[in-house]
């Protein structure tokens, strides 16, 4: 699958260049080799936080709130919409068992 597969279905905007990847993950702990890294934000927590770590470790791209800066592959969920939580649940039918987007 290529981030611009998912652009429409997340109501992202792409940034970097358009990339494969194979399956999905929103711990940093749990990533593995060219995944999608899904940073959500908790009360405890900013999956945000980890993305300079992600990318050092293999992750293919990352779906986020906001820009990062320079030219990773991302997507940015508009402010206006829904949290990356919230659309993380369009990421599902994607990808099939059992390469589900992995929750921590």
């Amino acid at each position: 699958m290529r981030l611009s597969d998912l652009t429409s279905v997340l109501g992202a905007e792409r940034h970097g260049r358009d990339i494969e990847f194979s399956g999905c993950t929103t711990d940093s702990r749990n990533l593995f080799p060219e995944a999608l890294f899904v940073a959500l934000r908790g009360p405890h927590f900013d999956g945000h936080d980890f993305v300079d770590a992600v990318f050092e470790r293999g992750a293919a791209a990352a779906v986020l709130e906001h820009p990062i800066g320079g030219e990773r592959p991302s997507l940015v969920v508009p402010r206006h919409a829904p949290g990356a939580r919230a659309n993380r649940s369009a990421l599902a039918p994607a990808f099939p068992a059992p390469a589900r987007c992995r929750d921590r």
